[in-house]
């Protein structure tokens, strides 16, 4: 077996391994040191159209809920049509609706107001905090965890209640008067009306 020590090196070999590359010149240094810093700007620039993009993402968002969410209505008038739910959920489950904005969580009136919770929120997609407020709660977090709580049935339910909910009052829209004193169907009042004159 051979030792590397007493291996013999050429003087030629040793000089071609102890030639030094040619050093840079200025000029490609220069252009080396512009181009990375082109490129650091382009990444920051890059950072912040995906930040900007997910500021517009997020407002839009924000937009699209308050539009839809809250139909223009005002605060008293979501509130009541949230509590009408509430009422109409009371009344198919046989609670007393006084008992679905109390704080006990171990009995019938909580189920029923989980699903309430839950059909209030499917039936317009109202922000959280408005749900809390009519159940008197703290936050929307009470809300929240209450739907992401609710078992396969209690979500059968609901959603039968919701559809229900929907029916009744598509109904109710249909056979108000709307602008100028006619329905839906452009129908005056008086057409409707089948008392005898």
């Amino acid at each position: 077996m051979s030792n590397f020590a007493s291996v013999r090196v050429s003087p030629d070999t040793v000089r071609r391994f102890s030639i030094q590359p040619p050093a840079p010149s200025e000029e490609l240094v220069r252009k080396v040191e512009e181009l990375e810093k082109k490129v650091r700007n382009l990444s920051r620039l890059t950072e912040r159209i995906e930040s900007l993009n997910r500021t517009v993402d997020q407002l839009t968002g924000f937009m699209l809920t308050v539009k839809h969410g809250r139909g223009g209505k005002t605060s008293k008038e979501r509130d009541n049509e949230i509590e009408a739910i509430v009422r109409y959920v009371a009344l198919q489950m046989k609670i007393e609706p006084e008992r679905m904005f109390e704080m006990s969580k171990m009995d019938a009136a909580s189920n029923a107001r989980k699903v309430a919770m839950w059909v209030a929120y499917q039936f317009r997609p109202y922000i959280l905090r408005d749900i809390a407020r009519v159940f008197r709660r703290r936050d929307h977090a009470t809300v929240f965890r209450a739907i992401r709580s609710m078992s396969n049935s209690q979500v059968a339910l609901a959603q039968k209640l919701l559809d229900d909910y929907r029916r009744i009052h598509h109904a109710e829209a249909e056979t108000a008067p709307g602008v100028n004193g006619t329905n839906a169907q452009g129908q005056g009042l008086a057409e409707t009306d089948e008392r005898a004159v």
